[in-house]
């Protein structure tokens, strides 16, 4: 009895259906979502070459002894490719969720509108995830200057 119950509780969710006005959200969703993909990936491109100015300054520009810097200003060049290199996996993500869910509700295809709409949920996990990382870097640094800030 209980399989009868599931069986008929998919067969429900099978029947989903997607509304004139559900297709027009998603298109638009899709839409904007490759604009913000294609802004992004210019955004990656230009921290690309800002750390290529960063690796290849530090060849140009002497040390000031009036501002020393802790690091040496090819580190601050790795660090702009790190960064670059971790945005790129979300604009991949979104960039999928926007192409495949246009063909899908064009093509009224449930299946590439599943990908697509999967691509979107593994763009937020991410986003989640480094939301979660970076406020826990937060809390560590404050923790850390409380500690370390009354020492000094």
């Amino acid at each position: 009895m209980e399989q009868t119950e599931n069986t008929t509780h998919f067969e429900e969710f099978d029947a989903l259906h997607v509304t004139a006005l559900s297709r027009d959200y998603l298109l638009s969703a899709s839409k904007w979502s490759r604009i913000l993909a294609i802004l992004g990936f210019i955004g990656v491109g230009f921290m690309l070459l800002a750390g290529v100015f960063f690796v290849f300054a530090s060849n140009f520009f002497p040390t000031s002894q009036e501002v020393p810097m802790p690091f040496p200003m090819s580190f601050l060049g790795i660090i702009y490719f790190a960064i670059a290199a971790i945005y790129v996996y979300p604009l991949i993500s979104l960039w999928r969720f926007a192409n495949q869910t246009e063909k899908g509700v064009n093509k009224k295809d449930s299946l590439t509108l599943e990908h697509g709409l999967m691509n979107l949920g593994t763009f937020f996990r991410f986003l989640g995830i480094m939301s979660l990382v970076i406020i826990g870097i937060y809390i560590l640094s404050f923790i850390g200057l409380a500690i370390f800030g009354v020492m000094v």
